[in-house]
């Protein structure tokens, strides 16, 4: 009930504005379910059980209310959908002005309320298959004859590679939408976003995209091959930087487009569903600017690899450069030597980069050297180190701790 009153609600809202009189909505039961005046909700109304028995209009003026409780003067009309009478619209006012409004109200109410019902019809569908989404994607371990109803209500060959590509919308649509900015409601936000992610990211081969709740949106892509995912793969990027322009729109900057790896079949699903999460999850950690995100592009995995050195053999490298990293310039020192490899150790690209004359930079490589016994020209002394500086956040946190120790307290 509380629902029909609600759809109702919004129904009456729509029409009174192009309307210039006050109307009533009333179940198949004569109850009032959506009013102008909002008081009369949930009350009886007796002329509308006399329209739905002839299912024809009646109208009553002045004269005719008064035997009447809860009757105002005016044409009452019965709404129809599917064949069938399923409601009366009342339009309250002097029954000869009011009957020019009256067909054509009645038909528009009707498209708004089928409108409404289908709706809610695509709402359930969609509650469905984000149900059985989660299901297959957010359990380690699963039914069998669960997996298998999953699998079947979704449309899913179970038995096909495949993998998933996680669209991280964040908060976006839990916020309140300011009609200063677009005036659409979150239903028309959700709709036009799946329409753009179908737009540059759906082919004939998509096996679904769907919202997985209102953070994330979850692509399950099936492939026959390894070439086929290979083909997909080159075009990630260019389409999830396409998508987000498509976003920018709607002043969504904060959005995350990921993929994880390929899957033998829809039974480990779980782990490329799991693998595009991490990648977002560690990129929102370190405040990334890359928002497109896959093992398949080199720069995500360059950026990913100084994370994935394991922590004992880096407290070692970390310690030897316990004088450096407490020098005075040492920020200083650390950008330069930083963006002469990420110039290719070429020392005027780095120069040029960093705004300084050559000279400085060789005299801060120079520095280096000398402080820890390094060979900036050899390429492996530098991808150590590199990859060392480029996750110093923990290299601040071990060297703060190992200074606290108690003295003698630590060997290395």
């Amino acid at each position: 009930m509380n629902e029909l009153v609600h759809i109702a609600q919004n129904v009456v809202k729509a029409v009174s504005k192009g309307l210039p009189f006050s109307i009533s909505l009333s179940d198949e039961y004569g109850y009032i379910i959506g009013a102008t005046d909002p008081e009369r909700i949930g009350t009886y109304h007796p002329v509308s059980k006399k329209v739905l028995e002839h299912k024809d209009y009646i109208s009553f003026d002045e004269s005719d209310v008064v035997e009447f409780e809860n009757v105002l003067p005016g044409i009452a009309v019965p709404l129809n959908f599917n064949h069938k009478t399923i409601g009366v619209l009342g339009i309250i006012g002097p029954p000869d002005k009011v009957k020019p409004h009256a067909e054509l109200t009645k038909r528009y109410v009707e498209l708004l309320w089928q409108d409404a019902f289908y709706r809610q019809i695509a709402d359930l569908e969609n509650k469905m298959i984000e149900t059985n989404l989660q299901y297959i994607l957010q359990n380690e371990t699963i039914n069998e004859s669960q997996f298998k109803q999953c699998c079947k209500t979704l449309r899913l060959n179970k038995e096909m590679m495949s993998f998933c590509i996680v669209i991280d919308l964040d908060n976006f649509l839990l916020q309140e939408f300011d009609d200063k900015i677009y005036p659409l409601t979150a239903i028309n936000v959700k709709e036009l976003i799946m329409r753009d992610v179908h737009l540059n990211f759906s082919n004939n081969d998509t096996s679904i995209i769907s919202f997985l709740n209102t953070e994330k949106i979850v692509i399950i892509q099936s492939v026959t091959n390894i070439e086929e995912y290979t083909s997909y793969m080159k075009l990630f990027k260019e389409n999830g930087k396409k998508l987000l322009q498509c976003f920018q729109r709607y002043q969504m900057n904060s959005i995350y487009i990921s993929a994880g790896k390929l899957t033998s079949s829809i039974r480990t699903i779980n782990q490329s569903y799991k693998e595009a999460n991490h990648l977002i999850q560690h990129h929102k950690n370190i405040n990334s600017a890359q928002h497109i995100l896959s093992y398949y592009d080199w720069e995500i995995v360059t950026d990913l690899l100084p994370y994935t050195i394991e922590s004992n053999f880096k407290e070692k490298i970390i310690f030897r450069m316990d004088e450096w990293m407490n020098d005075k310039n040492f920020g200083e020192l650390k950008a330069s030597f930083i963006a002469y490899c990420e110039n290719g150790m070429n020392i005027s690209e780095a120069a040029k980069s960093l705004f300084i004359h050559r000279n400085t930079l060789i005299y801060r490589l120079k520095k280096l050297e000398d402080t820890l016994s390094i060979q900036t020209r050899k390429f492996q002394h530098c991808m150590l180190l590199y990859l060392i500086l480029k996750n110093d956040g923990e290299s601040s946190s071990y060297l703060y701790k190992l200074n606290n120790l108690p003295h003698n307290a630590c060997d290395h």
